[in-house]
């Protein structure tokens, strides 16, 4: 259904700490990203892939938190998942054991210098094919839900993303623009609630009337959403939460 007229899926942040040169650092030198640009003022810095896709590293701000550790991850796709796991424990940061993850992708955890948990996982064949020689060829999204079926339905209703492969387990969601997204059943005992991690997925709104219209519509229909940031004519961003309060961030170019 789309409710927000959501375009696509846009990459994200990561928000890192005060030495944000160090942490540029350890993006490009462990992970094999470029810098594409850099805003110092801003405390912001924009890292390609090989792909056309890319992240953004944003300073904290004054006296803002972040939760290291929760249940919106950012997974980076590797074409090399054994080598990708041998850079990455070179580099001296913490790192888990290779596990199968959500939909028997292999998979493994590790944590930046700022402690927040990443996770890498076996890339998908079409990646593999168009970027043989690149380690990490690109990104996706990894949300944890307490219901998967009302989760579905729900990034179905406002995102427009449809489940495509699913178990009991997991869903794999993915939009009309191909963006994909993984839904993973949280434990019984797993905590849902507002959360505000250090990792921030983003969705992109076009049309500047859109962007406004989705917002009224949320605060009609009783979601959570934060004030407007910015200027729609240029740059404009708010955040909503999804049923497990996990954090949403949508913004328009303007």
């Amino acid at each position: 259904m789309n409710k927000l007229g959501v375009n696509r899926y846009d990459g994200g942040w990561i928000k890192v700490g005060s030495n944000r040169k160090e942490a540029i650092e350890w993006y490009c030198i462990t992970l094999g990203l470029k810098v594409s640009w850099d805003l110092p003022e801003e405390k912001m810095t924009h890292l390609n892939f090989p792909t056309e896709g890319g992240i953004t590293l944003k300073g904290l701000n004054d006296g803002e938190s972040v939760l290291p550790e929760a249940n919106v991850r950012f997974c980076f796709e590797t074409l090399r998942l054994q080598d990708a796991y041998d850079a990455v424990k070179r580099s001296g940061t913490r790192v888990s054991e290779i596990y199968e993850g959500p939909g028997y992708v292999q998979s493994f955890d590790f944590y930046d210098l700022d402690n927040t948990r990443l996770t890498a996982v076996d890339t998908r064949q079409v990646i593999r094919d168009r970027f043989p020689d690149a380690l990490f060829a690109s990104d996706s999204i990894r949300i944890g839900v307490s219901d998967l079926q009302k989760s579905i339905q729900w990034y179905a209703d406002y995102l427009g993303f449809e489940a495509i492969q699913q178990d009991a387990t997991y869903a794999l969601l993915k939009n009309e623009e191909g963006s994909v997204i993984t839904l993973e059943k949280l434990p019984a005992d797993a905590f849902n609630g507002i959360q505000d991690p250090a990792v921030r997925p983003f969705f992109v709104i076009e049309s500047s009337n859109q962007f406004l219209a989705a917002h009224e519509l949320l605060r009609n229909e009783g979601i959570e959403v934060s004030s407007i940031e910015g200027n729609v004519n240029t740059l404009a961003i708010y955040h909503l939460y999804d049923l497990d309060g996990n954090r949403i961030n949508i913004w328009t170019f303007g």
